[in-house]
Parts: structure tokens; C-alpha cells; sequence
């Protein structure tokens, strides 16, 4: 066996994870599982931040190998069971991209996302970009017919130790208590009563699942948090900007930032980093 050849093997089959996470593309715009960050610690929501990256070029994120192997898996544990969904005929579609109006975050409409729900469950989008305003953009897992009403379902993968933890006592589990306000986001801005999260084991394939119904006052502090970022934006368009929350390029939380070398740059120089800046 030759030691040496196998390792140049690998890594070059760790190269086709980089491949494989370049052809993705990353998310573009404002998506609403920001706005459930916490108001603290490294991922602490930053109203600068999102501001700043209307019009400003993002920092590629940039992931370990490793962390690309862990992507991936979950990437393929989603689409086994959004493949599942669409084979059992209930899925009414999977992992699709919506928008809506960050303006309109305040108000529930019922069948927000659906101009028709008819017999057989077929439903149509009204999902285009606003062509005017700030596009908040939401991809649930999936979207099934299930028990005649359009339900959202969230997809969870954890290994066995902590899915053995979630399972024993759900309700006090930071994964599930997340994985609730995620699907209590969705059904708000779909416009929709029900959810089912779904953890699945990924070493023995196990599987359970919880039904929720929509609880507005358990995202009520993030509607709050969208509205204020809208008043925020209106304010960047009259030429105000709102503080971010790192005091330096150095911190923690600035190194996680998309947005750092524009946040920290005098307003002069920042205009380089504009979307539609040319040389």
C-alpha cells in the first residue's frame, strides 16, 4: 500500500467538496433565518451588517474542509427526505425561495405565499422580488399537504448523542427551542397554521417528529427586529447609518462578518466596495 499516493488521493477528493460548495453560489440579499441570530456573542445580530450589504460587496465566507464534509452530509440528508416527500406526492414543493417585502413583516396573511389551494393541492407562488422596497428572502426545507392543509416541515440532522438528548426531553433542548422559532418564522411570513419539525438520527436513520401550531408571540421579538431594520434602511437611504455592534475589525464577531472591510472603511473608500462600483 502506498501511504504517500493514498494521501495525495484524498486530497484531491477533499478539492471536489470545494468544487462542490463553489457550485452552490451563496445566499444573496437578506434571508429571514438572520433575523432569529441571538443579540449577543459571535453571531449577534448586527443591523449595520445587512444594511451595509444592500449595495456593498460581501467577503466570501470561508469553511474548513471539514466543515464542507459536514455541509455536504447535511445537504444530503434534506434532499433524501425532500426526494421522499416528493415521491409520497405531498410535497407541494421543496427547498423553493420566497420574498416578500420586508415592509409587510409585521402582518400575518393567511396563504401570504399561495394565490390558489385548490383540491388536489395544487398551489401557485406569488414569490417575485419586489421591485421596489427590501426583499426578505425564506427557503423552508418543505412545504407538504398534509391533512388537507399546506404545512411547513423543517429537516434536522443530529448524530446520535445529540439526538438522543432532543428525543429524551425536546422542550429543553436549545436544538429544538431554535428549530421551533425557525418554523414559527416561516408559517408567519407564509401565512400559514401548521409545521412539523423533523430530527432525524444520522447514524441509525431513526427518525421523529414534532407538530407545532403558529405561535405569533414566540416571534413576535423578531417581527419587531424586522420592522426596525426596515425603519433603519429608510433612514441608510436618507444617508444615516445605524452603529454596528463590534467595536473592531479584530473582534470575534467581526472575523465571522461578511461586511467587515466595508463597515470599518471611512465612507470616502467604502465606495470601491459598492456593487456597481467601476474603475
Amino acid at each position: 500500500m502506498n501511504i504517500i499516493r493514498n494521501e495525495l488521493i484524498k486530497s484531491t477528493f477533499d478539492g471536489y467538496f470545494v468544487a462542490w460548495n463553489l457550485s452552490k453560489g451563496g445566499r444573496s440579499g437578506f434571508h429571514a433565518s438572520s433575523l432569529i441570530a441571538p443579540d449577543k456573542g459571535t453571531k449577534a445580530f448586527c443591523y449595520r451588517e445587512h444594511i451595509l450589504g444592500i449595495d456593498h460587496k460581501r467577503i466570501p465566507s470561508e469553511y474548513s474542509l471539514q466543515t464542507l464534509r459536514v455541509f455536504s452530509n447535511g445537504w444530503e440528508l434534506h434532499r433524501k427526505w425532500q426526494g421522499i416527500l416528493q415521491i409520497a406526492g405531498v410535497a407541494l414543493y421543496n427547498e423553493v425561495e420566497h420574498f416578500i417585502d420586508l415592509s409587510e413583516i409585521k402582518g400575518y396573511v393567511p396563504d401570504r405565499a399561495f394565490t390558489d389551494v385548490g383540491v388536489s393541492g395544487d398551489m401557485h407562488r406569488t414569490t417575485t422580488i419586489p421591485s421596489n422596497g427590501f426583499a426578505l428572502s425564506f427557503t423552508p426545507d418543505s412545504i407538504i399537504m398534509y391533512q388537507g392543509k399546506p404545512t411547513v416541515v423543517e429537516i434536522k440532522g443530529y448524530r446520535n448523542e445529540t439526538y438522543a438528548k432532543v428525543v429524551a426531553n425536546p422542550q429543553t433542548h436549545q436544538s429544538y427551542k431554535d428549530a421551533k422559532v425557525q418554523a414559527n418564522l416561516y408559517m408567519h411570513l407564509l401565512g400559514l397554521k401548521k409545521s412539523i419539525i423533523l430530527f432525524d438520527n444520522k447514524n441509525d436513520q431513526n427518525f421523529f417528529t414534532i407538530e407545532e401550531e403558529y405561535e405569533p408571540e414566540l416571534i413576535a421579538p423578531y417581527v419587531e427586529r424586522g420592522d426596525k431594520l426596515q425603519l433603519c434602511i429608510d433612514r441608510y437611504r436618507e444617508g444615516k447609518i445605524v452603529k454596528g455592534v463590534c467595536a473592531t475589525k479584530d473582534c470575534t464577531r467581526a472575523h465571522a462578518c461578511q461586511m467587515r472591510d466595508v463597515c470599518f472603511e471611512v465612507p470616502a473608500l467604502r465606495e470601491r466596495y459598492r456593487l456597481d462600483y467601476e474603475v
